[in-house]
């Protein structure tokens, strides 16, 4: 009863998004899901409120007089404002509508990836398993912590455009073409094109791999095209005052070569997928860039599970999603490899754009897919899983030696192998750390005994499997705790990444009573906060928003003595 089965995944899901958010949910405080210092309490909390308290009150805000002496507010896209879901804050204070909008977007990510996977066709429990590891990994989850309410809102539609693809591509129904324009109508208002146009590239060539084998690949292709077509006709007023905001802004005629290389995908955090806080965990990184944007972590049971979906799962479920992987982790290397010199130059879109490590949703997206097509192997077929269980416990003591390799080498300071990988960091200028912090001997041996304790765990969770595996040959029903272990694994590491902040914070009732008393058309400059004037109804010389307009840019630059070329 495909219904039913449908249903019941849907509560699973709920309840363990509930589970995962109860308390910021249900708290008596104005609490907010997230960091203090980052997007949102820095951007959004501010963006929401004064864009739909204007909605409210029946205005359609189009320019924003708070910021930067005036921005387009509507055009911005982060805005947001005719994304459905968003219509919570409308109703909700703004603490409870943030609360609500991140455990939903948590839980449509899993669901949409539940039904991707069921129409492949995969066994009900690795349908789970997968939706439940792209919803806690590290490349969606951990936005959470940075507060980026428009990136977690546009991952979440991802898995049901691809599954849009694989739906038309397999019985050709108006159904599928229908459920694609929803879920890149949805993507587009969700407020982030960044994710639109990475998404875009991804299910471009995820969909001409598909049609080397389809029948009648004109028609596919006039099908898989109209979809992009009736989106974006939907988004039209959205799109058009977009795309004229962005003409006017400092991104216009793109940006410099380094900006548009920052955030690249480090080749050394893919050792994430194994151990998460290698580098530190997310409130101690000292890796480079941001964690945020770094971690491809979906579980050590999860890869395990990939890696052998990868060689026995088969063909029909797998689907090109290995080529996947490996074309969309180059892409999210970014300046780390020759071809982001090309795609600078000649493709338009990466010039004016930066952090191509954003593809790595998409990495994910298709490394879970694999999880589960190795369980619904494991399931229907037990010859292997003895050895498997040899070779993930080969790999778990190989990994418990590297642990006790970085106990051992941390001791030395910055003079053992150890010290000098921190140094290496350190000498790209690409961590946000002060450079001296590496030097410090106590610094170094923390960092590096965390480390170990992280590999460690790695390490004892592949014996684990390995152990299960085994006996799993005696006793089948023990292998459905593989995939037990695996939710645990990325529970336990979403739920240490997910803090809350007071909503009061974000509040600064001193300067409100002086605005109150001072009244005027006047400008005032408050650089660690210039968005509070969205809601202390004042205007700022300054704001925290990349949709500045190149013009104001370019006179704030000669105001201060600055080449206005170069704003």
């Amino acid at each position: 009863m495909p219904g039913k089965r449908l249903q019941v995944a849907f509560l699973i899901l709920f309840g363990l998004t509930l589970l995962m958010f109860v308390d910021a949910l249900f708290s008596p405080r104005a609490v907010l899901l997230g960091q203090q210092g980052t997007d949102l309490s820095a951007q959004f909390v501010y963006w929401y409120e004064f864009g739909f308290g204007q909605l409210a009150q029946g205005n359609l805000a189009l320019w924003n007089p708070h910021i930067f002496s005036g921005v387009p507010f509507f055009g911005g896209f982060q805005s947001a404002l005719l994304y459905p879901p968003n219509w919570l804050y409308l109703v909700l204070p703004i603490a409870k509508a943030v609360n609500v909008s991140i455990a939903l977007h948590v839980l449509l990510a899993g669901f949409f990836l539940y039904l991707w996977t069921y129409h492949r066709g995969l066994h009900p429990a690795a349908c789970l398993l997968s939706s439940i590891l792209y919803m806690f990994s590290g490349p969606f989850f951990l936005h959470i912590y940075a507060g980026h309410l428009p990136h977690l809102a546009a991952m979440a539609w991802a898995p049901l455009l691809f599954c849009a693809i694989d739906g038309l591509i397999r019985e050709r129904s108006t159904l599928w073409y229908l459920v694609g324009v929803l879920a890149l109508t949805m993507q587009i208002l969700a407020g982030h094109p960044q994710y639109v146009f990475y998404t875009a590239i991804a299910a471009g060539l995820y969909s001409l791999l598909r049609l080397i084998e389809a029948p009648r690949r004109g028609s596919l292709l006039l099908g898989l095209g109209s979809m992009y077509l009736g989106a974006a006709a939907l988004t039209a007023v959205q799109l058009l005052a977009g795309l004229q905001a962005a003409g006017e802004s400092v991104r216009s005629s793109g940006t410099p070569y380094a900006f548009a290389a920052m955030f690249s995908f480090p080749p050394e955090n893919f050792l994430t997928l194994l151990v998460p806080s290698l580098f530190g965990s997310i409130g101690n990184y000292w890796g480079r860039w941001y964690l945020w944007e770094m971690s491809l972590f979906i579980s050590v049971t999860g890869l395990v599970l990939a890696l052998y979906g990868t060689v026995c799962g088969r063909k029909e479920m797998r689907l090109f999603s290995l080529s996947m992987i490996l074309i969309l982790s180059i892409f999210a290397l970014g300046a780390y490899t020759p071809l982001f010199g090309f795609l600078y130059g000649f493709v338009p879109g990466f010039n004016a754009l930066r952090a191509n490590a954003k593809f790595i949703f998409l990495v994910a997206m298709f490394a879970v897919m694999l999880s589960g097509v190795g369980l619904d192997d494991l399931l229907h077929n037990p010859r292997w899983r003895r050895r498997l269980a040899l070779i993930v416990g080969i790999a778990g003591l190989l990994v418990g030696t590297v642990g006790l390799w970085i106990q051992f080498s941390a001791a030395f300071g910055s003079a053992g192998t150890w010290g000098q990988v921190m140094s290496a960091i350190a000498a790209t200028q690409q961590s946000y750390l002060p450079p001296a912090q590496y030097e410090a001997q106590a610094f170094v041996n923390d960092a590096g005994l965390a480390a170990a304790k992280a590999v460690f765990f790695c390490s004892m969770t592949c014996l684990l499997l390995s152990v299960l595996l085994w006996r799993s040959h005696v006793s089948p029903r023990l292998v459905y705790l593989v995939p037990l272990i695996a939710v645990m694994e990325v529970f336990i590491f979403a739920r240490s990444n997910r803090p809350t902040f007071d909503l009061e914070t974000t509040r600064l009732p001193a300067l409100q009573q002086f605005y109150q008393a001072h009244p005027g058309d006047y400008r005032v400059l408050l650089p660690p906060n210039p968005n509070s004037a969205m809601i202390m109804g004042t205007q700022d010389l300054w704001g925290f928003d990349p949709g500045v307009l190149k013009r104001y840019a370019e006179f704030m630059a000669f105001t201060q003595g600055e080449n206005p070329d170069t704003a």
